[in-house]
């Protein structure tokens, strides 16, 4: 979790914030190797956020939101899931995919 954060405050300033992904990928297994399941979800919620703000594309942040909300979902991580949910309907919304494009509602909040 310390090299993840350390990644995410010097890293931006020398490299594109694309360049991240990887480190928050890497810092998730290992948390989640070790048994620290919050720490993990903590670096995807990172991850996702890093997602959105650089500008990688929609359809990829919401492959990734369907892939650890069930994992939150199952784990019981109430706080870090909603966090999630919220990132999830952001990119709906943003591509168009959701009834109510301009409220925060819809198929995942």
């Amino acid at each position: 979790e310390i090299l993840v954060r350390l990644h995410f405050l010097v890293d931006p300033w020398t490299n594109p914030a694309r360049s991240l992904s990887n480190y928050f990928i890497d810092g998730y297994k290992i948390c989640m190797n070790q048994g620290d399941v919050d720490s993990a979800f903590k670096i995807i919620i990172s991850y996702v956020f890093n997602h959105l703000l650089s500008g990688k594309e929609l359809n990829d942040l919401e492959g990734d939101v369907q892939c650890y909300q069930p994992q939150m979902a199952a784990l019981k991580y109430d706080q870090w899931e909603y966090l999630l949910d919220l990132v999830g309907q952001a990119s709906l919304n943003l591509m168009g995919k959701s009834e109510h494009t301009i409220s925060f509602s819809g198929k995942i909040v």
